[in-house]
């Protein structure tokens, strides 16, 4: 065995072959440059990620004021004509209020907290929330699950008044 490995290894000794130690650092080249363009790449994702964060913002809170428009606008409906049926009034409130809690929901996250770390959310929904909180609890009417349709709302308007 210690004459095979002798043998082997006087014949390396004697023609060492530079093809193999210059593709391994071609290979290590190649490497570190794959690495660098994976880099870049995943920089485009996170902004691709932040933007797309921040349309589902904007979405949401168009959603929300467009609902709050449609509500206002169908209880100043039913208020002139005195109409018993509020099935489209009361369709609209949970509309408004069902938006304001996914957009209250969306700011509470913790992905959206990460990515935004410099907004200020009190100053941009504090209002908006304030509103919807002054609905909810002007309705007196009985919807089933109501006590529990604006819980983010809630949650958000409790930590900001904290602060």
């Amino acid at each position: 065995m210690f004459q095979y490995f002798r043998d082997c290894t006087i014949q390396l000794a004697g023609s060492p072959s530079w093809i193999g130690l210059i593709l391994q650092i071609i290979t290590i080249i190649i490497a570190i440059f794959a690495l660098y363009v994976a880099w870049n790449n995943l920089g485009g994702v996170k902004r691709a990620q932040n933007i797309q964060a921040q349309m589902n913002l904007i979405n949401l809170e168009n959603e929300m004021r467009k609902n709050r428009i449609n509500y206002k606008m169908l209880v100043d409906e039913y208020a002139k004509i005195k109409n018993t049926d509020r099935t489209k009034e009361l369709n609209a409130f949970e509309l408004y209020l069902s938006s304001a809690d996914k957009l209250a929901a969306l700011i509470n996250s913790e992905y959206v907290q990460e990515q935004f770390p410099k907004r200020i959310w009190k100053d941009e929904y504090f209002e908006l929330f304030k509103w919807v909180r002054i609905y909810y609890e002007g309705e007196d009417t009985i919807i089933q699950g109501k006590d529990k349709m604006i819980q983010n709302v809630l949650q958000s308007l409790k930590s900001w008044e904290q602060k």
